[in-house]
């Protein structure tokens, strides 16, 4: 036998501190100093006890247990709902006393062994009872680096643990009498998210990789309203569900969560997307949809997540969002499909995803695909036949180096976990042992796989990927049997996010949207995939001076008076808007003025002059209790007579009622000809046959109703009794044009919408339905009451003659309307014009066009953008 130094043992006993006594180190020390016999004994077993613990590793990973059904694919994957009570046995064999003994002398050093990066656990943390120890890893294998974070349920609550990859150690770290579960490591691998329900309802905490400084970042006082459907819902009417926020991405910078948080307003479920600042600074709404699985793409330029449906029904879609919120794209527009999984490329130029469908002879199937990031090219990469009821949602995951998927097909039996090329090429399995596999997630060097494996008592596992196809016995089990376990998370390799924080964007801001005075003078926003510019430009946008007000990075509304005078309203945003605030600025955004504001919820801004303006404010109101109806809200109106400093509330009664205020619906376009004339778009409460326009003759003492008429369309087509309208444009007293859609249908059956031009001469006494191409998509740009620009098809047309007669021009501009490229334009005069063209598959997805012959010839502009 080997003798062991006096510093070898003085090793083995400082890996023991938190087992022995202080007296106890001084007596085993004595007595290992004076009895080499004792020592060479104490090596000797330590190497029986790592053989059987190998036996014993062997056994109990190897034993398969039943796999049950899952429930439903895509509430078991997206929520992940607690699990049932279950009792927590373990096998205990004889020869364990005797290893006990052997911890008092120093022989389970491999119990806790420092493995590379272990992160800073504090003693605070009790190591677990030997019991509880996972098993380790059989010594004739690889051994990985790395530490992981996943849930656990062991005794009838979840709790959040950490464990070195090769099974050595297992920390619980959330150790709270409450349920904490969905952990999720930040990008530099110092902090953990979570779910808990340790101050009562669940919200979302951050803590530190070794468990401490636990930091609450949610909680119900930071909403004060939801945005549903349009509509600015108080949250004292939103029931929110028990079961909290789900899906947590974090954002690559780290600074931001993304997750759903589900909720039911007025009986109908809504479950929208929220951004959750990791500082605690607060929250903001994302999406107005049933938005669910988000993941931030890894440039931290897009959301990606699964619509289930919007306001409108529909969905069943994959969709991305800037996190300014601009840019909702449908991705794939084809809601027949289920998609159950889907991730993005390392290089964020791509997404995998999982679809289950049925084929045209009625037989069901899953199918792995890879798109652009812009919804383009999709390319089925494997498909295999699944039964009618799919139970399993499968998973896919990317390596890190992009060359690999690993992927797991939704289905309703056990079935193999596989490897492919992104190209489709290269197909091999990755595991022989058919199971329901789940949750996989790759190690950081691309070596690893971490998965769970099982139904009532799924696993957690992980495996060399370099010995594909790997052998069950082959796996490392890293958590104990009889237990539950979920949302295995892989430690990021460590990284100084002051890097990714502070550095510039990998794509400059782009300009969205421009409004010109002349041509050369004029405002535009843009973005920089995390908030909003205000632009201001003074040489025809060759060079935009950025001109935001201080802690403006949302812009909730504006109004633009002319090339110097502006106002921007800016809803209360946490703390960097503490309260709703109305700026003003004379001199092209180089000065701001401060107002504060009695409106909540502005709608609409609209000013005559530097001092007259007016206001359109959504009116708070007990939503779904008989005061507001369903998807309209009640507005009121307010007056300034100093350029906003102060503001008056304006009477809004009634037709032919001056006592009833308030008794019909504006829209949210409020129009002032002068301080007395007024136009607004609303509809009656009493009445659900057309939407009229009402005007006031004294400065909104009273009101007179323009009731704008439905009226059939003569052509091939039939009309059904779906109209809708929009904003009126109102060119003068007289001259105002509605635009309405129209439901038509050409087999009686399905039916598509058909844009239509009303437009009265006469202040709104008569109506008559304007002729336009039947190509136009309903968008139009009025230069006078006469010169007009429209976009038809691909094409753009123009009109001389007030919108009656449309010329279509041979352009140099694509003006084709799609989900994936859309153009909006903005002319100065019949011949200068600004176009900005939306292509989202493209780095530069915002291009700014000038033309200077009536939209004949387009010119792109580089656009310089100053701080």
């Amino acid at each position: 036998m080997n003798e062991l130094t006096h510093p070898q043992v003085q090793q083995l006993l400082a890996r023991q501190a938190e087992v022995l006594s202080e007296t106890e180190k001084a007596q085993v020390n004595a007595h290992l100093e004076t009895c080499a016999a004792c020592r060479g004994e104490v090596h000797a077993l330590h190497e029986l006890e790592t053989r059987l613990r190998g036996g014993l590793h062997r056994r109990w990973d190897f034993v398969r247990t039943p796999n049950l059904h899952t429930a439903p694919a895509l509430e078991t994957y997206s929520k992940r709902k607690l699990m049932q009570k279950q009792t927590f046995r373990f096998v205990r064999f004889a020869f364990l006393t005797a290893l006990l003994v052997l911890v008092l002398v120093g022989s389970l050093d491999w119990f806790l062994s420092t493995p590379t990066n272990k992160p800073d656990v504090t003693t605070s943390v009790q190591t677990p009872a030997l019991d509880q120890v996972t098993t380790p890893v059989n010594e004739m294998l690889a051994v990985p680096d790395g530490w992981l974070v996943y849930s656990s349920n062991r005794e009838g609550k979840m709790e959040i643990y950490l464990t070195d990859a090769s099974g050595r150690e297992e920390i619980n770290l959330s150790n709270s009498s409450d349920d904490t579960y969905q952990p999720i490591w930040s990008p530099d691998g110092q902090q953990i998210a979570f779910m808990s329900n340790r101050n009562g309802d669940f919200q979302i905490f951050v803590m530190k990789a070794n468990g401490t400084e636990i930091t609450q970042l949610t909680n119900r006082t930071q909403l004060s309203e939801i945005s549903f459907c349009s509509n600015k819902v108080p949250i004292r009417n939103v029931q929110f569900d028990k079961g909290g926020y789900f899906g947590l991405s974090w954002s690559p910078n780290g600074e931001t969560l993304v997750a759903t948080l589900p909720m039911s307003i007025d009986g109908n479920m809504f479950e929208p997307l929220f951004l959750i600042r990791t500082d605690g600074s607060g929250i903001t709404q994302l999406t107005q949809g049933n938005d669910i699985l988000s993941h931030w793409s890894p440039d931290g330029e897009q959301i990606l997540f699964y619509r289930l449906a919007d306001c409108d029904g529909e969905g069943h879609d994959l969709f991305s969002i800037y996190p300014d919120g601009t840019g909702l794209t449908n991705l794939t527009r084809d809601s027949a499909l289920t998609y159950t999984d889907f991730v993005w490329s390392p290089d964020s130029l791509k997404i995998a995803y999982l679809v289950t469908n049925i084929d045209q002879n009625g037989e069901k199937y899953s199918e792995l695909r890879v798109m652009d990031r812009s919804g383009a090219n999709p390319i089925p990469l494997y498909r295999e036949p699944v039964p009618q009821k799919i139970t399993y949602s499968g998973s896919v995951a990317w390596s890190p180096d992009g060359k690999t998927l690993a992927f797991v097909m939704p289905g309703d039996n056990d079935t193999l976990m596989h490897l492919i090329n992104p190209d489709g090429t290269n197909l091999r399995p990755l595991t022989t042992a058919a199971d329901h596999y789940f949750d996989l997630d790759w190690s950081p060097d691309g070596n690893w796989i971490a998965f769970m494996a099982g139904i009532d008592t799924p696993m957690l596992y992980v495996l060399d990927v370099r010995n594909a196809p790997s052998l069950p016995d082959e796996w490392i089990r890293l958590t104990p049997p009889n237990t539950q376990n979920f949302g295995v998370s892989w430690r990021p390799t460590p990284v100084d996010l002051n890097e990714v924080t502070h550095a510039e964007p990998s794509i400059p801001p782009q300009i969205t949207t421009i409004q010109m005075f002349d041509e050369q003078n004029g405002w535009g926003m843009a973005t920089n995939f995390t908030s909003g510019l205000l632009l201001h430009t003074q040489d025809g946008g060759q060079t935009w001076q950025s001109v935001t007000p201080e802690g403006a990075s949302y812009i909730n509304h504006y109004f633009m008076l002319d090339a110097q005078t502006a106002w921007v309203y800016l809803a209360a945003h946490d703390n960097l808007v503490p309260e709703d605030q109305l700026l003003r600025t004379q001199d092209g955004g180089q000065s701001w003025q401060r107002f504060e504001v009695p409106f909540v919820h502005s709608i609409e801004l609209q000013f005559q002059d530097a001092e007259q303006g007016w206001v359109l404010d959504n009116r708070q109101c007990d939503y779904g209790e008989g005061n507001c109806e369903s998807n309209f809200g009640l507005y009121q109106a307010y007056q300034t007579s100093d350029g906003g400093e102060t503001w008056n509330l304006m009477k809004m009664n009634a037709p032919n009622d001056p006592i009833v205020s308030l008794s019909f619906i504006p829209s949210k376009q409020l129009w002032f000809r002068d301080t007395t004339m007024a136009w607004v778009g609303g509809k009656t409460i009493t009445s659900d046959l057309a939407i009229p326009l009402f005007v006031t003759h004294d400065n909104g003492q009273t009101w007179q109703e323009k009731q704008v008429p439905i009226i059939r369309h003569q052509t091939s087509v039939a009309f059904t009794d779906g109209i809708t309208y929009s904003f009126p444009i109102i060119l003068s007293d007289e001259l105002i044009y509605q635009v309405a859609t129209y439901r038509a249908s050409e087999d009686g059956v399905s039916s598509f919408p058909v844009p239509a031009f009303l437009v009265t001469r006469d202040g709104g006494e008569s109506w008559a339905l304007n002729p336009m191409p039947d190509s136009w998509n309903g968008e139009i740009d009025f230069v006078s009451p006469l010169e007009a620009f429209a976009i038809c098809g691909n094409a753009l047309c123009v009109s001389h003659d007030g919108a009656q007669t449309w010329e279509t021009l041979t352009s140099t501009l694509d003006f084709t309307e799609t989900d994936s490229h859309h153009i909006k334009m903005d002319f100065v005069s019949p011949t200068t014009g600004w176009a900005v063209e939306y292509k989202p598959d493209t780095q530069m997805r915002w291009i700014l066009y000038q033309t200077t012959d009536g939209g004949q010839t387009w010119t792109e502009i580089s656009p310089v953008i100053l701080p």
